[in-house]
């Protein structure tokens, strides 16, 4: 039956049938890619959500991207640090980095693959605490290389580039635990990262604001060296706490032991307590938020209403 030959009914049923069609097969779902952020895209989530940035600091090999795969990890085993992993946008960046700790890499011993090159990647974590008590947290962690923080650690103004560090919750400097081990390199490691920290609080990227975390990696190592080694460790942690405890909002020290290859340590060592700092917790929240208000003694309910609304943020002073 040729068009022209066919009945107006049918000729409207069919018409109807096909514009219904097609707005369903052009709807299309915008899917994430899966690999790393970067700081421009990792703004969609800082203002979708109340999200932390750690930013992980240190020498290159010292152990940030082996600590992130072993948070990785230990989600894939179930909950972690009393946290439930509750989605991620850039699994395929995550995958990527835990390649080489699995059978499928065809390698004889579990390593993570180095972060290379001046780009600031980003990686995504949502977890919520395993109570389900309050809505799930958005974590974002900045992978960067060693290259980076050598520039940062020589030039001020490469410091100052890096606008990030201003932005974090969380400043974690690693210190490799495998040099520290050995008398020949300990020195070096120690002045290297306590220059990386210093340049970052003189460029005022690093201050007040900021939440500072020091980690010792490779604790195992740290367990097996010399006997000097343990005395070596407390005076590098003092001598941070002399130059920068009153310089930053708040410092503390830890021992982690990522992927340990001794026996005596378990995997992830040391990091639950990390990470439930890092996700709980942010400077933005120990700011003082009290309010100086000036107050007539005989002022009525409604000019005292601040005080009366928010008592614990504000601080009656009354005029003379």
């Amino acid at each position: 039956m040729s068009p022209e030959t066919m009945p107006e009914n049918i000729m409207t049923s069919s018409s109807v049938v096909s514009t219904d069609r097609l707005p369903e097969q052009n709807q299309l779902i915008n899917l994430p890619s899966g690999g790393d952020l970067t700081p421009d895209t990792g703004c969609e989530i800082t203002a979708a959500s109340l999200t932390r940035l750690v930013v992980l600091a240190g020498e290159a090999e010292s152990g940030k991207t082996t600590l992130l795969t072993a948070i990785y990890e230990k989600f894939n085993e179930g909950e972690f640090a009393d946290l439930l992993f509750a989605g991620s946008i850039t699994l395929v960046g995550w995958e990527k980095r835990c390649h080489l700790s699995r059978i499928t890499s065809g390698s004889e011993k579990a390593d993570t693959e180095r972060t290379l090159g001046l780009k600031k990647r980003l990686l995504h974590l949502k977890v919520r605490d395993k109570s389900l008590a309050g809505p799930p947290q958005d974590v974002l962690f900045a992978d960067l290389s060693g290259e980076v923080f050598k520039l940062i650690r020589d030039s001020t103004d490469e410091c100052q580039r890096l606008e990030m560090l201003k932005r974090a919750d969380h400043f974690v400097l690693l210190i490799d635990g495998d040099k520290l081990s050995r008398i020949a390199n300990r020195h070096e490691a120690q002045n290297n990262s306590a220059a990386l920290l210093r340049s970052c609080v003189d460029a005022g990227m690093v201050g007040k604001n900021s939440f500072v975390d020091v980690v010792f990696s490779k604790c195992d190592l740290l367990a097996k060296a010399d006997s000097g080694t343990s005395d070596f460790l407390k005076s590098c942690k003092e001598m941070i706490q002399n130059r920068f405890g009153t310089r930053v909002g708040r410092l503390r020290f830890h021992q982690i032991a990522a992927r340990p290859e001794s026996g005596d340590f378990e995997f992830a060592h040391g990091i639950s307590g990390l990470l439930r700092d890092w996700v709980k917790d942010s400077p933005v929240f120990h700011r003082s938020l009290s309010l100086a208000a000036h107050i007539r003694p005989e002022a009525s309910m409604f000019e005292k209403y601040l005080f009366v609304r928010f008592p614990n943020f504000t601080e009656i002073r009354l005029w003379k």
